[in-house]
């Protein structure tokens, strides 16, 4: 799974930070995440970014509900600016 970003295709657990410790929360089908890093061995969690704060999410999970979107770049300036699934 290259670096890049993905719309996630269906909700998806993540860690998010909260009070210095990480909390179990569900990132939305269709929300838009960037992907940092470029190691998608085995179940491990893999940072990403998400409505512009850094959360972790399993490998796995990206591997099976995440998919590319191709071209995004060339109708925004970058990840920052596209548009995001607001946390309620």
């Amino acid at each position: 799974m290259p670096l890049g970003l993905y719309r996630i295709n269906s909700p998806t657990i993540a860690l998010f930070e909260q009070d210095g410790r990480h909390v179990a929360d569900t990132v939305p089908a269709g929300a838009l995440i960037e992907i940092n890093g470029d190691t998608f061995d085995g179940d491990k969690l893999q940072e990403v970014v998400w409505n512009g704060k850094s959360v972790l999410m399993f490998t796995q999970d990206l591997r099976k509900r995440a998919e590319s979107v191709k071209g995004q770049h060339e109708i925004a300036d970058g990840p920052s600016d596209c548009p995001r699934v607001r946390r309620e």
